[in-house]
């Protein structure tokens, strides 16, 4: 009974130490990554599970959040950085629900590839969106070998005692000394191969931490579609080159948010990528006016960063909205009545809960739904947009492809505002598929 324990605890300790995935550009080798993408005038959900060596199987679902109009073609075309080598695959879609268009290409190489994905119905247009990927070789990190050396050792030992219980002195000796090695380096050699920060590894990636970006805002015009967009170029703070290491960051390469105090217009979109350091998004119709740019990135190995100017877009026809409500505020978003109410006075420096409710037709919906990750966001501004901040609801994360829900119509916000004036707050819920963004007012004062 003693050695059936020892050799469980043995094999628990193998399986706790055993090594871990590894990461590829933003996306787990092996796993799943989720990106929101707005690719010309169809917003996407796009899932890919990027492999580990090659020829080996990529598998990517595509998932338009919108209706569509007659026969869809989906196209995806994966080209290598450095061989141009191309594969590709089409899908035709259906009219009418959204439906999931699964592709599933095989990669002949190992290597920095770009996944361009291309749709278009009869009324939309074309849409483009392109993600970077890396595919790592299968490679056996230094350490495997003894590691598998000392498991071979230590499941000998455990061999010998079980089969040799009444062996002679001396060979119990050496069954004692060769399980305290062997069992020691199997542990230290699983947890440097485990840890990240412990790990002895050959380097498969660039650990330089990266300096600040620099971003261009212009609006510009699509005359094929007569659609008006937003490109965005982002460069290299220090060499001024095109910065194409933007990683996924709350599922999607890139949040915009556009504000006009004026109007009181707000979005909140996720430009598609169409070449390195090029993004582009389509754009409402909106009022004119000097709308302040916030641009939200995260670049590897040096983690997130906003950028802010001022941009001049719009329309003359199009009519401001209405002044948002202050705190508690009571809105109706659509369907939905949406109730925003503090649970304290807000104080500078004093962090202060923000409560939402959600109901439909006087009953409280019975869930909200997960996006971008969270289940709701909250952005909030003053004045001169000297401070703008981007608030996730409190509660766990969720990455699924297809949105999952959490029971219950009502989540929290936590955020300690730093100066005593009146701040515009936008919350934005997702409740049965559809996006919501409810506009509110919140005064803060000296403590």
């Amino acid at each position: 009974m003693q050695r059936v324990t020892l050799w469980l605890v043995v094999l628990c300790i193998i399986a706790v130490c055993w090594p871990l995935h590894v990461s590829a550009h933003g996306m787990i080798a092996g796993g799943a990554r989720v990106i929101e993408v707005q690719a010309g005038s169809y917003p996407l959900r796009i899932e890919v599970s990027v492999p580990t060596g090659a020829p080996a199987l990529l598998t990517a679902k595509v998932w338009p959040q919108r209706d569509l109009v007659g026969a869809t073609q989906l196209v995806l075309t994966a080209t290598h950085q450095d061989s141009q080598a191309t594969v590709s695959q089409q899908v035709t879609v259906p009219a009418g629900p959204r439906m999931i268009s699964v592709f599933d290409v095989t990669m002949p190489q190992t290597g920095v590839w770009e996944l361009r994905i291309q749709i278009q119905d009869t009324a939309h247009g074309i849409g483009v969106a392109t993600v970077p990927i890396t595919i790592y070789p299968n490679t056996i990190p230094p350490l495997t070998i003894p590691m598998f050396v000392a498991v071979a050792i230590l499941a000998l030992v455990l061999f010998s005692t079980t089969i040799w219980p009444e062996a002679r002195p001396w060979v119990r000796v050496v069954q004692a000394h060769g399980f305290t090695a062997s069992l020691s380096i199997t542990v230290v050699i699983g947890l440097l191969m485990a840890w990240p920060n412990l790990r002895v590894d050959i380097p498969t990636v660039d650990t330089t931490s990266r300096p600040y970006v620099v971003t261009q805002a212009s609006p510009t015009r699509d005359a094929q579609r007569n659609v008006d967009q937003l490109q965005i170029l982002v460069n290299d703070g220090s060499t001024g080159l095109p910065a194409d290491d933007i990683m996924l960051h709350h599922q999607a390469l890139m949040h915009l948010v556009l504000i006009d105090p004026v109007s009181h217009t707000f979005l909140h979109l996720h430009p598609a990528r169409v070449s390195a350091g090029r993004y582009i998004v389509d754009l409402p119709a909106m009022a004119r006016g000097t709308y302040d740019v916030a641009i939200e990135i995260e670049r590897a190995n040096s983690g997130s960063q906003v950028t802010h100017q001022q941009v001049e877009i719009g329309e003359d026809t199009t009519q401001a909205l209405p002044d948002p409500s202050p705190l508690p505020a009571t809105v109706q978003a659509g369907d939905y009545t949406v109730t925003v109410q503090t649970t304290t006075p807000a104080r500078v420096g004093v962090p202060v809960e923000l409560q939402v409710t959600a109901s439909r037709d006087g009953q409280p919906v019975a869930a909200l739904d997960y996006w971008l990750g969270m289940r709701g966001h909250m952005l909030v501004r003053n004045p001169n947009g000297a401070v703008f901040g981007h608030i996730h609801a409190v509660g766990a994360m969720s990455d699924a492809f297809q949105p999952s829900s959490l029971a219950g119509n009502q989540v929290a916000f936590v955020y300690a505002f730093p100066t005593a004036e009146t701040y515009a707050v936008w919350v934005q819920l997702m409740i049965d598929g559809e996006i919501i963004t409810v506009p509110v007012q919140i005064i803060v004062v000296p403590q």
